[in-house]
């Protein structure tokens, strides 16, 4: 079996996800981007990342499907720039509030994706830190960028998806296996 990257993820109402996605468009005319949200590249908040089959998407939600609607809001915290020195990358993500329900859920979905030998791809406990990502540079300078929403950065999401599905080039979100539509 290939392996993969499969995500559990906190997806933005519609609203909300359409000014993440302006906002990442934004930042990509100002500065070369390798990501821009879209319709490919879903606006998500990741709250785990394993490394394990794409078969085993339906198993993992089959098991945490029940945690939805243990978190419906989350509030965004400022922006943060994270170097990958592996790749020779820079990260601009909106870095959310670690709340107990939020590190709840990402200690629940460890424990079961654990369970069932998935490797972890991101951060888990402590070192756990949710985030929506907006943007990936090469290199590691920080572009001069005008953010025209600054209330992305500050405000409360609320009527959140839980949702598992699978990542694409750069760990990007780029299908929601469950639920559903």
């Amino acid at each position: 079996m290939d392996q993969t990257v499969i995500s559990a993820v906190l997806l933005p109402n519609a609203d909300d996800s359409k000014r993440l996605v302006d906002c990442s468009a934004s930042i990509n005319s100002q500065a070369d981007s390798l990501i821009q949200l879209d319709s490919t590249y879903l606006p998500h908040i990741t709250i785990a990342q394993f490394i394990a089959p794409a078969e085993e998407a339906v198993n993992l939600w089959k098991e945490v499907e029940h945690l939805a609607g243990g978190v419906t809001e989350i509030t965004a915290a400022g922006i943060n720039f994270h170097i990958d020195n592996r790749d020779d990358m820079m990260w601009m993500d909106i870095h959310f509030v670690k709340s107990v329900a939020v590190a709840e859920l990402q200690q629940q979905v460890c424990q079961t994706a654990f369970a069932r030998s998935f490797k972890p791809s991101n951060s888990t406990g402590d070192s756990f830190r949710p985030h929506c990502t907006l943007a990936l540079f090469p290199g590691h300078a920080i572009p001069a960028l005008q953010l025209d929403d600054l209330e992305l950065l500050t405000m409360t999401y609320t009527d959140l998806t839980f949702a598992v599905g699978i990542n694409g080039k750069h760990w990007t979100f780029t299908e929601i296996s469950f639920p559903r539509a």
